[in-house]
């Protein structure tokens, strides 16, 4: 959830989702370096580095 003293998360980054093994839960976590497979679309999450608040971001890496 957006943190309402967050200055409009302009420094988002992308990152990678994951399931914890241990609880099952989805989570995300910054990864700046992924790889993405091409010629396919991708769900990223986008994740502000202020507040966390994350959005779920289509890529498409045509190439």
């Amino acid at each position: 959830m957006k943190n309402k003293e967050c200055s409009g998360c302009e420094n988002a980054k992308f990152g990678i989702a994951y399931i914890d093994p241990e609880t099952g839960v989805l989570c995300s976590k910054i990864d700046t370096g992924m790889k993405l497979p091409k010629g396919k679309k991708v769900l990223a999450p986008k994740i502000c580095t202020e507040c966390g608040n994350t959005e779920w971001k289509t890529i498409d890496n045509k190439e």
